[in-house]
Order: structure tokens, then sequence, then C-alpha cells
């Protein structure tokens, strides 16, 4: 039996199937419009299973894309097949070049005949069936200012020819994120995929597909490049053993440090988030490099500590990250966020190339932390206005996000974490925001009213318990 209280509060699934058989629907007509392709052998029944947790499958990912195409970008055997296999497109569901090309989804597509089973006037619609995938991180809702709602759903891409990575991935020196515990766990990459992407987990920045003539630039299952508003490019390569960050050239020192604090600081805690929604409590990742004496074609990590990388296959061989010649922008963050760990001296400054820092009690929250905070207050989005008032925002200000976002809670909660990050209050009074500010609102029985939230924040970040109020 599965009951979503937060998604679905009016709906208790008997069968856990239906979940199962939705994503299913999908699958199985992607593999239908697709010929069958030597680079997956995934059978229909065991990508649903995939899919329905976010799950990449293949390594293989060497076969080359075709060059030779038609004027709409298929290639002439291509045509011929989905021609043979579909011979009245009026028959198909709306969208489907869509879904087939990039894996996107509608309304209009999913309310088709041919996925209408499990659908239930007033229990179960198609908006239910999109809210759940959503916050299941299956779908990603992407901006779009005309033309429909669009949702991609990363599982059913197709894999990337090493060819597009290297044309894609021009950093001297990527961020490569490994996994001690024997590699990322299976719906990891796609379920990531799906988390940047959605507004539903807010960032100061912002990600979206990188698009060329209004299409995706690099949009596959183990490969996809994003653009972030302000500073540049970021694509994302899964490896299958590690994840590889690359980013585009920036403008200034200045902003590709902030670049790479900010694509380490969404990655780790994404991991962290999507590790956590698919049960997974094995699947920590740490900053790595590529090992200096792995072979391109084979190629495995190298760990970092203490100014030294550290094979991962060979514990004998290490080196100091001096000798590499190469620029880490994001390095030095890194190996001072795993020293300030271990170490019992005063914490340093935060990094956020790490998952959640410590931090102490009087160190200052500001915007760049709007993703940690607004993470950790999901149980209380419901009451976020209460919550706003313990934080000391101004009840006009409060008034007004209401009005802004009607009955949408999470959106509500997202203003109002920002207008208190932002310092839109009497900070000479109440004090600069901080996670102790945070934890005695929470714990407040006139703000968040949620004791046991508070001590996990509190625990989490290192911080005094609530006092009892």
């Amino acid at each position: 039996m599965f009951y979503f209280r937060d998604i679905l509060p009016e709906v208790v699934f008997i069968d856990p199937q239906v979940i199962l058989d939705k994503v299913s629907e999908l699958v199985v007509f992607m593999f239908e419009l697709r010929e069958p392709e030597e680079e997956d052998k995934t059978s229909p029944d065991e990508a649903a299973g995939a899919a329905a947790k976010g799950q990449t499958h293949g390594p293989d990912t060497d076969k080359p894309e075709p060059t030779s195409t038609n004027t709409d970008g298929t290639t002439p055997e291509k045509a011929a097949a989905t021609s043979s296999q579909t011979a009245d497109e009026s028959l198909l569901p709306p969208g489907w070049q869509q879904f087939e090309k990039f894996g996107h989804v509608t309304k209009a597509f999913l309310e088709d005949k041919r996925f209408s089973s499990h659908y239930h006037r007033g229990i179960f619609s198609c908006e239910d069936l999109i809210h759940l995938l959503e916050e299941l991180l299956v779908f990603a809702k992407l901006e779009s200012e005309e033309g429909p709602e669009t949702w991609l759903m990363p599982s059913v891409l197709r894999h990337v020819a090493e060819e597009k990575v290297k044309e894609v991935c021009v950093s001297a020196g990527p961020l490569v994120v490994d996994f001690p515990d024997g590699g990322p766990q299976n719906g990891i990459f796609c379920s990531l995929m799906a988390h940047v992407l959605s507004p539903q987990h807010p960032h100061p920045h912002p990600w979206k597909l990188c698009l060329s003539s209004n299409l995706p630039k690099c949009l596959y299952r183990d490969c996809i490049q994003f653009h972030v508003p302000d500073f540049g490019s970021v694509t994302l390569v899964d490896r299958f053993q590690y994840f590889e960050a690359h980013v585009s050239d920036t403008t200034s020192e200045e902003e590709e440090q902030k670049l790479w604090q900010h694509v380490g600081k969404s990655i780790f805690n994404g991991i962290e988030t999507v590790s956590d929604m698919l049960g997974y409590s094995n699947n920590k990742p740490r900053p790595a490099i590529i090992c200096p004496k792995s072979h391109s074609d084979k190629a495995h990590t190298a760990y970092i500590k203490d100014g030294k990388w550290n094979c991962t296959s060979d514990m004998g061989v290490r080196g100091t990250l001096a000798e590499l010649g190469t620029v880490l922008p994001w390095c030095d963050e890194a190996c001072n966020q795993q020293q300030s760990t271990v170490s019992e001296a005063a914490p340093v400054t935060t990094t956020h190339s790490q998952p959640p820092p410590t931090t102490s009690q009087q160190s200052t929250l500001d915007i760049d932390d709007h993703f940690d905070v607004v993470s950790e207050l999901g149980d209380v989005a419901h009451v976020w206005k209460s919550l706003g008032g313990a934080l000391r925002l101004r009840q006009p200000d409060l008034d007004r996000i209401k009005a802004d976002h009607q009955q949408d809670s999470s959106s509500c909660l997202s203003e109002m974490v920002t207008e208190w990050l932002n310092q839109s209050y009497n900070t000479e009074r109440f004090g600069l925001p901080s996670w102790k500010m945070l934890v005695e609102a929470v714990a407040h029985r006139n703000g968040g009213n949620n004791n046991a939230l508070a001590i996990h924040i509190a625990t989490k970040y290192k911080v005094p318990a609530p006092a009892q109020n």
C-alpha cells in the first residue's frame, strides 16, 4: 500500500502496481517508437521498473551518432522503421515526436487513450499523475514561455555517444563526484537531473536546459547540458562509476569561482535529497579527480585529502595537487571543506562543495543558503506564514506573498525564505539570519510548531537544541 500524504492526501494506492503500470505505459510506447538499438538491450519490462526509480542502465555508450539525416533530423533508416511501426500517425498521441526525441510529455499527451488506464474521474486524474511523478523526481517541469506546459522524463532519453561528450565537455579540470561505497546507486543520476531542473526544488540560480534554436543542445540519459543564468553552461555526465561536472568559460575568475561553488552545492545536496527519496543510505558522494595514472579509455578516480590525490584503484599510488599542473578552481574549497569536518579547530568558512557543512550558531545565512533552508522546511510548508512571523518578517510582506502565490504553499515558503535571507526585517533588533534563529522559529508554538524538525535541524547543523516555548 502506498500513501503519499503530502502529494495526494485523498488517494491511497492499495496496489502499488498502479504507479509502475503508468510508467510502464510510457516506456513501452518509447520502445514502440524507436528502432532496436545495439546500445540498449533492456527489455520494456526491465526498463519500466528502472524508469519508475529514474534509473539509468547500460554503460555501452560508444556507438557514434548517425551522421546522415533527413530534413527533420531523423536518419533514413529510422524514418523507415518508424513508418513501418506506426503506419497511421493520426493514431499516435499529440506530441509523440517530442517524446521520442527529447523525452518531453504534455498533459494532452498523457491524456491520450493509450495512457488512460487507472484514471478515475474525481479520484485519480492525469493532473494527479503528473504531480505524483514530479514529486517522485520521475518528471521535471520545464520552463516555457509559449506552448503547453511540458515535463521532461530523463529515464527514457537515449544514451550519448562519446564524441558528443567530448564536444560539450570543455573543462580542463572537471569536478568529479565518486562514491566510496561502490558507485552511484540505480536511479541517482536521472533523479538528480529532475531535481536540479524542477521548480519544486528552488535554487538561487535556477538550472535550465541549454537550448540551440529552441531545441535542447545536449539532452541524453547520461549527459545533459544546462544553462545557469548569469554564469554559463554546466554539463553533467554519468560515467556509471562516477559523475563529472564541466562548466563553460566565464568572464572572470571571480564568476568562475562562484559558479563552481553553486555547481558543487547543487550536485552534493541534490544527491543527498534523491538518495533519501529513493531509500539509499550508503550513497555518500565525495569530490574527486580523474586519477592521473589512469588510462583515458578506462579512467578511474582519485579522491582528495590534505592537498594530495589518492588513487581509488591502487592505494599505493598518490601525489600532490601541485604536481598536476592543471587549475582546479573547485579543488581548494573541496579540500578545505573536507578538513573542516575532521578538524577540532573553529569552523572554516562555508564552501558548498560538500553535503551540508558544519556551521556554528554565529554563522550568518544569506541567499546562497536558500536551497539548504527550503530543503529542511518541507514538513512545515503548510504553516509558512506563521513560520515567517516567527522569523520576524513583517505582516504586509507575508500578506503580499500569500496574494502572489494563492494556495501554493511551496512557492509561498520559497519566497518567504528569500525575504528572510535578504534580511527584509529588523535585523538590528532580532539579529541576522542563522540556523539558530531558524531552529527557534521552527520549534516555536506560534511559528512552525514542530519541535522534532527543529531538533533535527539543530543536530544536523550543530546549533543548540530549541528552548521549550
